[in-house]
């Protein structure tokens, strides 16, 4: 063989040896699936699925979100190719009039009667026969109260309004939430989609609060701060953990869901519309809704859970927090619905006028 030969041999060796390692580089280990999950921080951590990846021969790529309208936008971008994504009950019609989520083939979850039967799936997941979203976790958006000062619980949101606290209220910077609690306030027909007789109400109601207003607290730890100081002795909080956390710093906080009733969140597992592991994104589902899954959900997050059963694996403490207990709690409640993207933008206008002292 001559010289020539030889340097072709070898090249050719070489080259062959270049494109199978960059093709092992862009695909991963050989035969193993990729599940992407687009999720909030606290809900899915990776060393709580190690197991789930070994005995499957699969890997967790989870990107986390801080706000509805960055998930929106990844899950946009991404044109559904997220296996999972975790959102509210009152945006899947959203995702799903998007074509961004896919039917869930619920022959394939084993552990569907763990879930609550006081949740009431079609009402916000189904469409043309198909469902759309699972439970995962909840929240109510409770009153939160200092019971040093204020020792009998308060049974009406209108305790906000109360001139002998001007000052000393604090309610969370998200209109969506507090028109809607406005809203149950003054018994509106649909706190959420009032009629526009009622939301003139809820406006002007709306710019009588802002005068009680110490000010409008932007996160968990904030508002938690902030009563737990004794600067505000009465706040709109946005879900029970805020309360939890507030307690921690020895406050006397508690929490009353009034006669008027509460706006509560249901976050749910939706499968993109070009998931392409199906069984494995189903197994992993039904995995989430099982006692022991949903107990860590529990006692991490300090939110309420969709099993009743998880309650075995939850601490006492942490029971009583998110009342999963109190069968009768969730009649208190009513769940976040959609508004439509228009009104949402003149609510925020109107918002930003109040705020601002217009």
């Amino acid at each position: 063989m001559n010289i020539t030969k030889k340097i072709l041999i070898m090249m050719i060796v070489v080259t062959v040896v270049m494109l199978s390692s960059a093709i092992v580089f862009a695909s991963g280990e050989k035969g193993v699936k990729t599940i992407r999950v687009l999720t909030w921080s606290g809900y899915l951590e990776k060393d709580w699925v190690l197991d789930f990846e070994k005995e499957n021969n699969c890997t967790f790529e989870i990107t986390f979100i801080g706000s509805a309208d960055e998930e929106w936008a990844k899950a946009m971008s991404s044109d559904g190719a997220y296996e999972i994504i975790v959102i509210d009950s009152s945006v899947i019609p959203r995702y799903y009039r998007a074509g961004l989520i896919q039917p869930i083939d619920l022959d394939k979850l084993k552990n569907m009667d763990n879930i609550n039967p006081n949740i009431d799936f079609a009402t916000y997941a189904d469409f043309d026969g198909g469902r759309y979203g699972i439970p995962y976790t909840w929240g109510a958006s409770p009153m939160a109260y200092n019971a040093d000062i204020i020792k009998n619980r308060p049974t009406s949101w209108g305790i906000l309004w109360d001139p002998k606290y001007k000052g000393r209220v604090s309610i969370r910077d998200d209109i969506y939430i507090t028109w809607a609690m406005v809203g149950a306030y003054i018994g509106a027909s649909d706190p959420w989609n009032p009629t526009p007789e009622e939301n003139k109400v809820i406006e002007q109601k709306l710019r009588e609060l802002h005068k009680n207003i110490l000010t409008y607290y932007t996160g968990t730890t904030e508002g938690a701060n902030l009563i737990a100081s004794e600067e505000v002795l009465v706040m709109y909080a946005e879900a029970t953990n805020q309360i939890h956390e507030a307690r921690s710093k020895g406050a006397n906080i508690r929490e009353s869901i009034p006669d008027e009733g509460s706006p509560t969140w249901l976050d749910n597992f939706s499968i993109g519309s070009k998931a392409e592991n199906l069984d494995l994104v189903h197994k992993f589902i039904d995995l989430a809704i099982t006692p022991e899954w949903q107990g860590r959900i529990g006692e991490t997050v300090g939110y309420g859970v969709a099993v009743p059963g998880a309650m075995e694996f939850m601490s006492p403490e942490m029971i009583e927090l998110t009342h999963m207990d109190d069968p009768d709690y969730w009649k208190k409640l009513f769940l976040f619905q959609p508004v439509p993207d228009e009104e949402y933008e003149r609510r925020l206008s109107v918002w930003n006028e109040i705020k601002a002292g217009m």
